[in-house]
């Protein structure tokens, strides 16, 4: 299982870089003459700058000559700033892990909480109240909630939009929909199980039957739900960080985009399906180890 999750995590790493680096290349223009445009470069220094950056060799020797440099812990430097890409990620790293973290930990404590209140509650409107929670968190965009709290509050109150709590708010809204609707799917189908009636049969107490019967079964499978949630956030702050002015590693990727500035664009994208793939294997293991059911199912194969 472990050599399979392994194979499994160096592709992916290797395809979306390769993607990235191809679709980077095949669009129109590059950053050379986007900057030559702007310092009024004459064809000759052109023609320099783009032999010095390596842009105007053969495509496959592009290739090779990238993942050498990755492989020998060079990632390049900006084509813009001169920094080198892993100085430029180590500046905006803290603060996207910051907003990917705590607003995981708000999507948690929101999703298990309303999840199992939409499946559980002895009264209806919290269950109807609960559900419509889970439906609104997933079916409004991220940016359209942005902009929401960014006119009502943050245009209201001076200063309020540069407070690192309101994109907390925001992704950690957006993210406990699909915990919760995972919790809500699981424990009604743990609370179908025979030992759930034999344990209420006992005449065990329903705070423990509901804490040790009912809800920690579900970790082995809202464990992966949430790494691959704190993986997501990873990547898609673009949206929040931009409408709330906040740098990071959404922003960073971002401007390097509309710049073609390669080295900077596939740093990113090598460093976060890096952190991607790591989290997800990560979870997988702690599933397969906190679920019997999984370790049974692998070695009866």
């Amino acid at each position: 299982m472990l050599i399979s999750r392994l194979t499994g995590a160096l592709l992916t790493i290797w395809l979306a870089v390769t993607i990235t680096f191809i679709t980077l290349r095949i669009l129109p223009g590059d950053p050379i003459s986007a900057q030559a445009g702007e310092a009024g470069l004459t064809e000759s220094e052109i023609a320099l700058q783009r032999q010095l950056s390596g842009i105007d060799a053969p495509l496959p020797g592009q290739y090779v000559h990238y993942w050498l440099d990755v492989l020998s812990g060079n990632w390049g430097r900006s084509l813009y700033t001169g920094l080198t890409v892993r100085e430029m990620i180590s500046q905006q790293l803290g603060n996207t892990l910051w907003l990917a973290g705590y607003s995981t930990l708000l999507a948690v404590v929101l999703g298990i909480s309303i999840g199992y209140t939409a499946v559980a509650s002895t009264k209806i409107a919290l269950r109807r109240l609960a559900n419509a929670f889970i439906d609104l968190s997933l079916a409004i965009p991220v940016y359209w909630t942005g902009t929401l709290v960014v006119f009502m509050l943050a245009t209201a109150i001076d200063g309020l939009r540069s407070q690192p709590w309101l994109p907390v708010m925001v992704l950690g809204f957006h993210t406990s929909g699909a915990i919760a609707r995972v919790i809500q799917a699981q424990v009604h189908d743990v609370m179908q199980q025979p030992y759930i009636q034999v344990a209420v049969g006992k005449g065990l107490k329903a705070q423990r039957i509901q804490w040790v019967h009912v809800l920690r079964p579900t970790l082995a499978v809202i464990l992966p739900v949430i790494v691959l949630q704190f993986g997501y956030l990873l990547s898609g702050t673009v949206i929040t960080e931009s409408i709330f002015q906040r740098s990071g590693m959404g922003t960073l990727l971002l401007r390097a985009t509309l710049q073609q500035d390669y080295p900077v664009v596939q740093g990113v994208v090598l460093i976060t399906a890096i952190a991607y793939v790591v989290l997800t294997l990560i979870a997988d293991l702690a599933s397969y180890y906190l679920d019997p059911r999984l370790r049974i199912a692998s070695v009866t194969r």
